[in-house]
C-alpha cells in the first residue's frame, strides 16, 4: 500500500476485514497475517488474544469445524489521523456467520486501527473494537423520524471503501 492517506485507508480495510474473518475461521491464515502485517512488538500479544478468543467462543469454533462459514466486510471507514509515519483509521465492520446447525447471524462493530509506516509498508500497531455499540443497518428514511439515531452520529465523515480500486 502506498505511503499516502489512501494507502493507509486501503491497508486498514484489508487488515481489519481479513483479521476479523480469519481469527476463528482460519487460525493459520490469521497467524500468517499477523506475521506479515502487524508491527513486531504487537505480534505475540495479538496471537495470545486470538487464542483466548478461540478458547471462549465455542459456538463459532464448532460451527467452523462443521463446515460453517463467515465473512467480514468494511462497510465504511474514516481516516482519523495521518502523517508519513503513522495513521489512525475508524472502520464500521460487518460480520456474517452461518453454518449447517447455526442460524445466520450478523455483528456490527466499530474498529479503531493504528498503523505505522515501517519497512516500506503499513503495519498494524493496534486494532481495538470499540466498547460502544455500533449502529446496525435498518430501514432509514431521510427526513423521517428514524434518521437521527444517535448511534449513526459515530459514522459521521466515513466513506465506503471500493474494493479492487487501486490508488
Amino acid at each position: 500500500m502506498a505511503r499516502t492517506p489512501a494507502g493507509a485507508l486501503a491497508a486498514a480495510d484489508n487488515y481489519v476485514a481479513l483479521a476479523s474473518q480469519s481469527i476463528e475461521q482460519d487460525p493459520g491464515l490469521f497467524a500468517a497475517l499477523v506475521a506479515q502485517a502487524y508491527a513486531p512488538q504487537a505480534r505475540a500479544r495479538v496471537l495470545a488474544q486470538a487464542r483466548q478468543i478461540r478458547t471462549v467462543d465455542v459456538t463459532n469454533i464448532n460451527n467452523y469445524e462443521e463446515g460453517g462459514r463467515g465473512v467480514a466486510i468494511v462497510a465504511a471507514r474514516r481516516l482519523d489521523g495521518y502523517s508519513r509515519s503513522g495513521a489512525r483509521v475508524s472502520s464500521w465492520l460487518a460480520g456474517f456467520v452461518w453454518g449447517p446447525r447455526l442460524s445466520p447471524r450478523q455483528t456490527w462493530n466499530l474498529i479503531e486501527t493504528t498503523l505505522r509506516w515501517q519497512s516500506g509498508r503499513w503495519l498494524v500497531v493496534s486494532m481495538d473494537t470499540s466498547s460502544t455499540p455500533a449502529p446496525v443497518p435498518a430501514m432509514v428514511y431521510v427526513n423521517g423520524p428514524n434518521d437521527r439515531a444517535a448511534a449513526f452520529a459515530r459514522l459521521q465523515g466515513m466513506s465506503a471503501p471500493f474494493y479492487g480500486a487501486a490508488e
